[in-house]
């Protein structure tokens, strides 16, 4: 039905979260229709994202935001920072807008996707880095750095209602320290 209504000519299923294995159901990444190839390059609004369909936390483009990153870009002005930025939704949807976009991720891969998608829409006002957040929001604020717009958008930190006040406890060790 999905393919009859929208043309797909593949299918990928990524049913790989962990939250899988608590309800007894397999963790699997298969096509469902036709071959799908790793990497797909989408448009959302003047960008184009190379979003690998395969690998990852998740495709690096999360559909359910593009009015958030509309919204972000609306507002935002001078120097960013885009924390969590996993492949660069917001900082590259706020590059246009800012004089410099600082956007910091852990992960090397999201970083690289990040630069490269960077790239491909020709913002060379986006200087991504690959650290722990937290580490690093703390060295910008002993170092007496400021930014004109923030955007934060963690991962989830409770992926259950069990995990919430140990969530909870780690953030507040995270931000505020020891």
């Amino acid at each position: 039905m999905l393919v009859e209504l929208t043309g797909a000519t593949g299918v990928p299923a990524r049913n790989d979260p962990r939250v899988r294995l608590l309800d007894g159901l397999d963790r699997r990444v298969e096509p469902l229709y036709r071959e799908v190839p790793e990497v797909v390059v989408v448009r959302e609004g003047e960008l184009e994202y190379a979003a690998n369909l395969w690998r990852g936390q998740k495709t690096g483009l999360s559909l359910d935001q593009r009015e958030n990153h509309a919204a972000a870009a609306a507002h935002a002005r001078g120097r960013a920072l885009d924390a969590f930025s996993y492949h660069g939704g917001f900082a590259l949807a706020i590059a246009r807008r800012c004089e410099t976009v600082t956007a910091i991720d852990v992960s090397p891969e999201a970083i690289a996707g990040l630069e490269a998608n960077a790239a491909r829409n020709g913002l060379a006002n986006v200087e991504a880095r690959t650290a722990n957040v937290f580490d690093e929001l703390r060295r910008l604020d002993h170092a007496g750095e400021r930014f004109d717009t923030i955007v934060l958008d963690p991962p989830a930190f409770a992926k259950n209602k069990a995990a919430v006040s140990a969530a909870l406890a780690g953030t507040m060790r995270s931000t505020c320290g020891p």
